[in-house]
């Protein structure tokens, strides 16, 4: 890989700008309010972009190994990164500051790298999967794991929520899909 992010406008195909950044970009997430675009990348960093400038806005480091997955959570308030350190941190994008750590050692998280997340639509909640086949809900704000699951033998390639209800997934490469139900959303997880 170059470190090179092209963008361009899905509508008429014009080249809108080229991202400078790290040489092995992972990831790629859009800030839900604003022209921002987010990367992580295989050296432990994370790189924020302003588009069409194409300005350099942020270099996060924290993370020790790829960071394998991550999202701005949906207010645009926080960034949310894991990585194969096991480690997820909670970042103020405009600082680069860890806001929230959960790390490996604590008992009711995962102690394995992290391979997928996502937040919930409240900003504050969110799942991760493991690569050994744990995952689990986090409260970013009162830094809390609320629960976890060690239900999958294989990596979680897959998490999300259901706009809806209280239900979120995890998923194992193309074999096993888990529903799970939280009720309310601070409950520990139930696997249906």
């Amino acid at each position: 890989m170059d470190g090179k992010v092209e963008v361009s406008d899905a509508a008429t195909g014009r080249h809108v700008c080229t991202l400078e950044g790290p040489s092995e970009i992972v990831w790629l997430s859009w800030h839900a309010r604003g022209n921002v675009l987010l990367c992580g990348s295989e050296d432990g960093t994370m790189w924020m972009w302003q588009v069409p400038s194409g300005n350099c806005m942020n270099v996060f480091s924290g993370h020790v190994g790829s960071v394998t997955a991550g999202a701005f959570t949906p207010d645009g308030r926080s960034i949310v990164s894991g990585a194969e350190d096991g480690n997820v941190l909670v970042w103020d994008p405009k600082t680069a500051a860890i806001k929230t750590k959960f790390q490996t050692g604590d008992a009711r998280f995962m102690d394995c790298p992290v391979t997928s997340l996502a937040v919930h639509k409240d900003s504050q909640i969110v799942l991760c999967g493991g690569q050994d086949g744990s995952a689990s809900v986090l409260h970013t704000g009162s830094g809390k794991i609320l629960g976890s699951v060690s239900k999958a033998t294989d990596s979680i390639e897959t998490t999300g929520f259901c706009k809806v209800y209280g239900f979120v997934h995890f998923a194992v490469q193309l074999t096993t899909t888990y529903i799970a139900y939280l009720s309310p959303l601070s409950a520990p997880l139930t696997v249906l």
